[in-house]
């Protein structure tokens, strides 16, 4: 991952699409950061009412009012169960959990960018790949050869990388795809200890270990992905801690 790429499996990811007339309102009060706009992510976080950080959710913007909404895979039911809870009871809001139904694969290192022109089918695969089209945090449907795929420019790893969200039935296929071609880029799998080691050398948190439910996003020096000029559930509690 420092020196050429890795392929990491991230398909535990709970995954939940919310979406409907009511969607964009009903996020912007459940997190505590300011929401993406369409073709875009943030990193955000559903508080406790006394301020302490519920989940952390990464959210992307698929429409105005649909979003593709990522979190923890330990967390798949809790997060479910809170989302749904908390929707409004008109109709004006869809969730729903479609974790199994989309796998993920991460990309990281400096070779990432090459690897991906290698197995993207478009006219001119350099250019879907430079930064001007392709900004961080971002998202683009792109074709990984036959298989269609949600590609996120983030990394865990705080190196060069896309998350490739694909149609589970389509995993096997791109798996190979990816090993085919990626063995001109030093291409390697990596395991879960590995991005363990590498986010923390990046100061990345983790839910579970450097946040949780006994302490707040400030607390956890995560102001930049606070937003106190908006109303959200637990900004009282927050702003007493």
């Amino acid at each position: 991952v420092r020196e050429t790429v890795g392929l990491f499996d991230a398909s535990a990811f709970t995954k939940h699409r919310v979406y409907g007339p009511g969607a964009t309102a009903f996020l912007d009060r459940l997190t505590c950061n300011k929401l993406p706009k369409v073709g875009r992510i943030n990193l955000t976080y559903a508080l406790t009412e006394r301020g302490t950080v519920r989940t952390e959710l990464t959210l992307v913007r698929l429409a105005e009012d649909d979003y593709y909404v990522v979190s923890a895979g330990a967390a798949q039911h809790y997060d479910s169960d809170y989302l749904e809870k908390m929707a409004p009871k008109d109709g004006s809001v869809v969730v729903q959990d479609i974790t199994t139904q989309w796998g993920v694969f991460a990309l990281a290192g400096p070779n990432a960018r090459a690897l991906m022109q290698a197995v993207t089918v478009a006219a001119d695969p350099a250019a879907t790949y430079a930064n001007k089209a392709f900004p961080w945090l971002s998202m683009r449907q792109v074709d990984l050869g036959l298989c269609p795929t949600r590609a996120i420019r983030v990394a865990y790893t705080g190196e060069l990388g896309w998350e490739l969200h694909h149609p589970i039935e389509m995993q096997n296929y791109l798996f190979d795809r990816l090993m085919a071609a990626g063995e001109a880029q030093g291409l390697k799998l990596c395991g879960a200890r590995a991005q363990n080691w590498l986010r923390q050398e990046k100061s990345y948190r983790a839910f579970g270990s450097d946040l949780g439910r006994d302490a707040s996003p400030l607390e956890a020096g995560l102001d930049r992905f606070v937003d106190l000029s908006k109303d959200f559930i637990g900004k009282a509690g927050l702003e007493k801690l």
